[in-house]
């Protein structure tokens, strides 16, 4: 998704990018830490909606959706 912004900045708005797997098995500071990084870089400029790459899986660690939807709010 970081190269996708490099090449259609302007022209396209890119969604999502927060990895399924990412709510299963890390911790709620590398979500918010690649949340960040995400909301700086990609959304930088306009042109992004943070969500998660397909689906929210079932199996998600609650204090990892907590962390995703307080990036959000911040």
């Amino acid at each position: 998704i970081f190269r996708a912004k490099e090449i259609l900045e302007g022209y396209s708005c890119l969604l999502g990018d927060v990895p399924s797997t990412m709510f299963v098995v890390e911790t709620p500071s590398d979500i918010t830490n690649y949340c960040t990084r995400l909301l700086d870089e990609v959304g930088r400029g306009g042109g992004f909606i943070l969500s998660s790459g397909c689906t929210l899986p079932y199996q998600a660690k609650h204090s990892n959706v907590e962390a995703f939807f307080n990036c959000i709010q911040a």
